[in-house]
Order: structure tokens, then C-alpha cells, then sequence
């Protein structure tokens, strides 16, 4: 099982994450609290750390990926030329 990048739609990481696990699947959005100045104050918001970009755990040879391109939320699965990007476990753990 190796860990995949998901390219949601704008804003909608969120939405894309609740769809990919409804279905299924092993997904994984990190995310990152940030001090931002809303208004006058200083408010705590919880966002994405890489925008539009979630996780997905699939395995190369057993796994359905024909669902994850139409999933709501989902624009594409991240590619170098036509083989899926994989992620280093690594950088996952981190």
C-alpha cells in the first residue's frame, strides 16, 4: 500500500476526504491551525496545510482507482505523465 496525491477542486478538500472515505477508501487531508487576523482580531482557523492537495492509500495492483476521478470534491489524481504519483511514506509520517 502506498500513499497517492489527490488534486481536490477549490475548497473542497474537505468534501472530497468525507467522499473518498465514504467509498472506501484510505484517504488522508493534513491540517495545520493558523493565527489569522479576521476582522480587527486574531482568530484561530484550522486549514488544509497544503491547499487543495489530500492523501490517498491505495494499492497499486488491487485497488479500484476508476471511482476516485469522479468523486465529488476530487478534480484528479496527481501523475507524472500516466503513472500515478506515489509518496514516499517518509514524507507522510512527517
Amino acid at each position: 500500500m502506498l500513499w497517492y496525491a489527490v488534486h481536490s477542486r477549490p475548497k473542497q478538500e474537505h468534501r472530497a476526504l468525507e467522499n473518498l472515505q465514504n467509498q472506501g477508501y484510505e484517504a488522508w487531508l493534513p491540517l495545520i491551525t493558523l493565527e489569522k487576523l479576521r476582522r480587527g482580531r486574531v482568530t484561530e482557523v484550522v486549514e488544509p496545510m497544503f491547499s487543495r492537495y489530500l492523501f490517498i492509500q491505495l494499492d497499486k495492483v488491487s485497488s479500484n482507482w476508476s471511482p476516485i476521478r469522479s468523486t465529488m470534491g476530487v478534480s484528479k489524481l496527481v501523475t507524472f505523465g500516466n503513472q500515478p504519483a506515489a509518496v514516499p511514506p517518509e514524507i507522510v509520517d512527517a
